[in-house]
């Protein structure tokens, strides 16, 4: 793991993150916190796992980075040197893939409703298009016939699939504005049918972000399998590549018991883990003792290793089964992907594309804050750091955790529940809700963990916050691959 503790202090590789914390105090006095600090050892060994699953299967596959989730050109530059490409969405970040040297023939550029200079650009620079409606291919042709230049394209397909996500990040269900419903196929196969400059070269499904259902992924895989024997049969088609849209998520929760508290526990969970311990009750006095941990976890006393580590204990000691529910839940990785993959056998004819986003860089960081204080009102206890809503949105806008622990020692022992909080003036601005930590003190490190995805390229300025520094670290050393933005870098769009 690239980030750990050593000596009560978090490091990021071999760097001890107060260092940074404190250089950068000295640099940018204004700017210094809150700082994004990458891994380039982990973004390296994420990548090295989709390069070694996809070595297991007979087919020419390709790792299309999705640059979304983090479009920092230093970290580009890294995926480039591994052999990957890149699925993009918009113009400028096609601009960008042909700045730092990306082949555009492996290029993909994705989007449900791309502009019309954005599509002269993919054309011009010969990329692969993915089409997402039938006006969308309309202007794919008369921008190929304006320019008299050919277009490789992919058919997204709607294959109404439910992968049990946030609604905010499902994008292969019916009712979605991502992609073609199978009952528009034909008429999407009459516009190619009757037009030239257009190569229909493969199909395309997305079935959205934070995916861990298997089954879902496999039966894509095999409804695509199928419509490509089909599709291939017509003597206007040649599909060459299968892309495999979605991306997997990650374990955001790995290094969270010693923090949480039940307000992260379902009902159903609590009531069933009661439900148990009823049933082993009286046996002997660890069945005691786990229904009194079991009473304080659920009044938010302790923290969740507590309340696994006594039910385990009950566990060993009266040989009863848990409710399965309170096993690890195990989040698939590329070799689980790659793995169903293989089972559903795509002929060798077809090239195959993976494009993941997330799995790649989102374990790679941590946002670094500073604690600015402490606060109560009524009976809730807050911190009060530099980062916000404004670096790390995912919170608030999809409910989602991050782990978040203090990165040096507190000069205060006592242990509190705390909601972290930026200064950011929105209720909705905050960072972890119900979190137990040591009571730190101003000036304290933070850091919240995982921010590597859709973290950064979805900051913002709003309440003229810049945006924060971005330094990657391999081994020993340390470099900004960001600068901090400046009020007089706001400024530089308008006229004043």
């Amino acid at each position: 793991m690239a980030f750990t503790f050593r000596n009560n202090y978090l490091h990021c590789e071999d760097v001890k993150l107060k260092d940074i914390q404190t250089k950068l105090e000295q640099c940018y006095s204004e700017s210094a916190s809150p700082v994004f600090i990458y891994s380039q050892q982990q973004l390296e060994d994420n990548i090295k796992a989709y390069k070694d699953a996809l070595g297991q299967i007979p087919n020419q596959t390709t790792v299309n980075y999705s640059i979304k989730a983090n479009s920092n050109p230093e970290l580009l530059k890294i995926i480039k040197d591994a052999g990957c490409s890149l699925t993009l969405v918009s113009g400028n970040e096609l601009r960008l893939a042909l700045k730092l040297g990306f082949d555009p023939k492996k290029i993909l550029l994705n989007g449900n409703g791309k502009t019309r200079w954005e599509t002269t650009l993919a054309v011009k620079s010969g990329c692969l298009i993915n089409v997402d409606s039938d006006f969308d291919l309309r202007q794919a042709i008369q921008v190929c016939h304006e320019l008299k230049v050919e277009a490789n394209i992919l058919l997204r397909i709607n294959l109404n699939i439910d992968v049990n996500v946030h609604p905010y990040v499902s994008t292969g269900m019916a009712g979605s504005k991502f992609g073609i419903d199978e009952d528009q196929l034909d008429n999407i196969l009459d516009i190619v049918k009757n037009t030239t400059y257009i190569n229909v070269v493969g199909l395309h499904c997305h079935l959205g972000s934070t995916i861990e259902d298997l089954v879902a992924i496999r039966l894509c895989m095999n409804n695509l399998k199928n419509l490509a024997v089909d599709l291939n049969k017509l003597p206007f088609v040649n599909l060459k590549c299968i892309n495999i849209g979605g991306g997997l998520n990650i374990d955001y929760y790995t290094r969270g018991d010693d923090t949480k508290s039940c307000h992260h526990e379902t009902d159903s969970q609590l009531e069933a883990v009661n439900t148990w311990i009823k049933s082993v009750s009286g046996r002997n006095g660890i069945a005691a003792q786990m229904s009194n941990v079991h009473q304080s976890y659920s009044n938010k006393e302790c923290t969740r290793s507590h309340w696994l580590n006594t039910l385990r204990a009950g566990e060993s000691e009266l040989n009863v089964d848990l409710p399965e529910s309170l096993n690890k839940e195990h989040f698939p990785n590329p070799g689980d992907l790659i793995g169903e993959l293989k089972e559903v056998n795509f002929d060798k004819s077809f090239d195959i594309i993976v494009e993941p986003g997330r799995s790649i860089v989102g374990n790679t960081a941590v946002l670094l804050s500073t604690v600015l204080g402490c606060k109560e009102s009524g009976n809730i206890r807050f911190i009060i750091t530099t980062g916000s809503m404004t670096e790390v949105i995912r919170p608030s806008l999809y409910g989602s955790y991050h782990h978040i622990d203090l990165i040096e020692p507190s000069r205060h022992s006592r242990r509190y529940l705390y909601n972290v909080v930026g200064p950011v003036c929105e209720s909705a601005d905050f960072l972890g809700k119900e979190r137990f930590l040591n009571t730190p003190h101003v000036g304290c490190g933070l850091a919240i963990w995982d921010v590597g995805a859709y973290c950064y390229s979805m900051a913002s300025n709003y309440n003229l916050r810049g945006r924060a520094a971005e330094i990657l670290v391999s081994g020993s050393t340390w470099r900004i691959i960001k600068k901090p933005e400046s009020f007089e870098d706001m400024m530089t769009c308008y006229s004043c």
